[in-house]
């Protein structure tokens, strides 16, 4: 069996180490209201990765289209796509892979061709090393230090310490457990009530990534129809509350606010109709 070349060897270590940390979406969309990850802290991460495996990435751009559009306040926005072609070389024995992908960018002065194809760059990066948000692979050379506070060993049973008794010695405690608690007044049930499980819906993958106007139409609903369907009064409070946190979280104050009116007054009716 032919070993593989270098340069899958190469990838699979950046994507290894890329891993391991990952790359959070720390970046926040002002007027959408949306996290998205940057290209540039891609970059930072990107490149000593490249450098230590022996890796380069050279770019090609094929313009596929440029249109001027009208923008909301009447002027007129560049609207640029590319396709965008990576080749991924390595340093050790010229061995290649070249991945494409596409690229849009929208800007009112000369900077849509670069937001073009920063964003291709940053999606064939995101999805060919498989760049998490957080850190999901776990070395397994690294040293995993024991929690404080705990010995690596138990010390040997001749050297355990006995627990310490009571002042009141032994027969007070088996005197006080013996003694019959209060029987439980007639009716009363003889076990705990089992806590009512609440299973609300779940909104769609990727909602937090989503425009404002998409989430609102499309999670909204969702959030209240389960104060509206609730049966019980836990389920009821468990789904206003999940909806006030949702709305109040909102990024537009003015359509939060009236999406708090909304669900506190559905939550009032629903109140109202099972006698609460």
């Amino acid at each position: 069996m032919s070993e593989a070349p270098h340069v899958y060897k190469a990838m699979i270590e950046v994507m290894k180490e890329l891993g391991q940390a990952g790359l959070a979406k720390d970046k926040r969309n002002k007027d959408q209201g949306f996290f998205f990850r940057g290209v540039e802290p891609l970059m930072n991460a990107l490149t000593p990765l490249l450098v230590k495996h022996n890796l380069l990435v050279i770019p090609r751009f094929q313009t596929l289209e440029h249109v001027e559009r009208l923008s909301k306040g009447g002027g007129y926005l560049s609207d640029v796509y590319v396709q965008g072609y990576f080749d991924f070389i390595s340093a050790v024995d010229g061995s290649m892979h070249t991945a494409a992908c596409f690229g849009q960018g929208m800007d009112s002065a000369d900077k849509a061709t670069n937001k073009a194809m920063s964003g291709a760059f940053k999606y064939c990066s995101f999805f060919a090393f498989c760049v998490p948000t957080k850190g999901v692979i776990d070395d397994g050379d690294d040293d995993h230090p024991e929690p404080e506070g705990k010995d690596k060993e138990d010390p040997p049973l001749a050297e355990r310490k006995a627990p310490k008794r009571d002042a009141r010695g032994p027969e007070d405690h088996d005197r006080r457990s013996a003694e019959p608690s209060e029987p439980p007044p007639e009716g009363a049930p003889t076990s705990k009530p089992k806590p009512t499980k609440v299973k609300l819906t779940p909104l769609p993958d990727g909602e937090e990534d989503q425009p404002l106007n998409w989430r609102v139409e499309n999670s909204w609903p969702l959030l209240l129809s389960d104060v509206v369907s609730a049966q019980d009064e836990t389920t009821l409070k468990m789904a206003f509350g999940t909806a006030y946190k949702w709305a109040k979280a909102l990024p537009n104050e003015n359509i939060g606010r009236n999406l708090l009116a909304n669900v506190q007054e559905k939550y009032d009716s629903k109140k109202k109709e099972m006698g609460l």
